[in-house]
C-alpha cells in the first residue's frame, strides 16, 4: 500500500498493480480509508487551502478551478485524498478528485454495506433477538401547523392522528452496535410507554357526516338497521375524516335503530304421499309452501321428504298369494308358514314376517 495521505482527521492509502499480461481486468489502483481518528487541536480543511491563495473560479467537493492572479492562466487544485464529501451514501471521501463512496470494509468505491446485524456484506441473517431493543430516539411526532395538515395526517394515519399532542419516536436499534435497524428486528420486544406533549391548540371547524342505513335484519318483522357515523372536517372540496373529539360539541347522530320490515310468512305443509315401495323402506313426500308473507325462516322449514316402512318385508309371501295353486307344491318354507309357525317370532293371519 502507498503512504497515507493526511496525518489526522482521514486520509486514504493507496494499492496499485502492474498488468503483466496482453489484457488485465479491474482497475490498477484503488484506495481504502485510513487513519481516521480526530486531529487534536483546530486546523485549516483541506478546502480552505485550495488554489494556495491564488482566485477560485469554481468550487465543487473534490475539484476546484484556479485562475493565477499574476498571469491568469487557469488550472485545476484536487482536494487532498481522503477529505469527506457529501455523496450518495453517508460516508464518502475525495479519492483521485471524485467524490466516492465508502463501503463497510473502509474500501472507496466499495457497494458493501452493514446490514441489520451490523455485520459487513451481511445478509441480516446472523442476528440473535436479544442483540436489539427499543430506544427513545429523543424525538418528538412534529404538531401540526394548521388545520389542513392536521387533517392530511389524520389521513395518512387512518384517522387515528391527534393534532393535540406530539408523541415520543421510539427506534429499534442493534444494541451492540447503536445502529438503528428495521422495527420488525424488534417486534418480539415490547416498546416503551408512549410519552405525549401537548401541541399548540388548533381549532378546526369538524361535524358529523352519517352514512346510509342498512337494510332492516331480519328482513321480516321486528329488526335493527346500522349506519356508520363519522367526524369530518372539511378540506377544500373533500373531507377527511378525524377523531370523534372534535365534533363533540355536537351530539353524535345514532348509529343504529329499530326498525320494521313487511309481514314475516309462516310454512304450511302438504300431506304425505303414499310410501314409494309396496314392501320394506322407501320414502315418502310433501309440498310445503311459504303463506301469509314473504321470507319464512328457511332453517324452520318442515321436511318435504322423508322414509317411510310398507308395512310388510319384501322377503315374505302375502297371504293372498298363497290361497292359489296345489299345497303340494310349495316349498319347505312355504309349508312351514301354511301350517302356522311364526318366522322370525311374529305371526300375521297364519304368515310370519322376519
Amino acid at each position: 500500500m502507498g503512504r497515507l495521505a493526511g496525518l489526522c482527521g482521514g486520509g486514504v492509502s493507496q494499492q496499485l498493480r502492474r498488468c503483466l499480461d496482453v489484457k488485465c481486468s479491474g482497475i490498477s489502483v484503488r484506495f481504502r480509508v485510513c487513519n481516521a481518528k480526530e486531529c487534536d487541536k483546530p486546523s485549516r480543511t483541506a478546502r480552505e487551502t485550495v488554489c494556495g491563495g491564488e482566485t477560485i473560479l469554481s468550487k465543487q467537493q473534490c475539484e476546484v478551478v484556479c485562475r493565477s492572479t499574476s498571469s491568469g492562466a487557469k488550472f485545476i487544485w484536487r482536494v487532498g485524498d481522503g477529505t469527506p464529501c457529501q455523496g450518495t451514501t453517508h460516508r464518502s471521501v475525495c479519492a483521485n478528485g471524485a467524490c466516492q463512496a465508502v463501503g463497510c470494509d473502509d474500501v472507496v468505491g466499495s457497494t458493501l454495506r452493514l446490514d441489520a446485524c451490523g455485520v459487513c456484506g451481511g445478509q441480516g441473517d446472523t442476528c440473535e433477538a436479544a442483540h436489539f431493543d427499543w430506544k427513545d430516539s429523543g424525538e418528538y411526532t412534529p404538531c401540526a401547523k394548521d388545520c389542513e395538515e392536521a387533517a392530511r395526517l389524520a389521513q395518512l394515519d387512518g384517522g387515528t392522528f391527534d393534532a393535540q399532542y406530539q408523541i415520543t419516536v421510539f427506534v429499534c436499534v442493534n444494541t451492540q452496535s447503536g445502529r438503528v435497524v428495521p422495527e420488525r428486528m424488534c417486534a418480539d420486544r415490547e416498546k416503551p410507554k408512549i410519552q405525549r406533549k401537548e401541541c399548540p391548540l388548533l381549532v378546526c371547524p369538524s361535524r358529523w357526516l352519517a352514512s346510509d342505513w342498512s337494510e332492516c335484519v331480519p328482513t321480516c318483522g321486528s329488526g335493527l338497521r346500522q349506519r356508520t357515523v363519522y367526524c369530518v372536517q372539511q378540506q377544500e372540496n373533500h373531507s377527511i375524516n378525524v377523531l370523534d373529539k372534535y365534533c363533540l360539541a355536537e351530539k353524535k347522530p345514532p348509529s343504529s335503530e329499530s326498525c320494521v320490515s313487511k309481514s314475516c310468512g309462516t310454512w304450511d305443509p302438504g300431506a304425505w304421499t303414499s310410501c314409494s315401495v309396496s314392501c320394506g323402506t322407501g320414502t315418502r313426500s310433501r309440498t310445503v309452501n311459504c303463506v301469509g308473507g314473504t321470507d319464512c325462516d328457511k332453517l324452520k322449514k318442515p321436511q318435504v321428504r322423508q322414509a317411510c316402512y310398507a308395512g310388510i318385508p319384501c322377503n315374505v309371501i302375502p297371504p293372498q298369494a298363497l290361497t292359489m295353486g296345489d299345497e303340494n307344491s310349495l316349498d319347505w318354507t312355504e309349508r312351514k308358514l301354511l301350517d302356522g309357525q311364526t318366522w322370525g317370532g311374529h305371526e300375521i293371519g297364519g304368515l310370519a314376517t322376519p
